[in-house]
């Protein structure tokens, strides 16, 4: 049996919620995602790492400090996302 769930992936300022399936059996293991839902949930967490948040957002729905964000994203946030390895400003 398939059953869709949503999973939070958390990196940095960003919580992205993925849906995917899970599929409950008898195994030991179950319930356990298929193998593109694992993929996905990696590259939603590799896009984040990398500052890449419009690749996220095709494959999940983001939030930013608890707040949804919009699709299209503006270009005037984009500007003021913090970048991979850059100093966070502090205040």
């Amino acid at each position: 049996m398939r059953k869709r769930q949503k999973r939070l992936v958390h990196q940095g300022e960003f919580a992205a919620e993925v849906e995917v399936q899970l599929i409950e059996s008898e195994d030991a293991w179950a319930p356990y995602l298929t193998l593109e839902d694992a993929a996905k949930l990696d590259r939603v967490r590799q896009a984040l790492r990398g500052g890449d948040v419009a690749e996220a957002m095709k494959l999940a729905e983001l939030f930013l400090e608890h707040i949804p964000v919009e699709k299209p994203l503006p270009a005037d946030i984009i500007s003021t996302l913090p970048r991979r390895g850059a100093p966070r400003p502090m205040g």
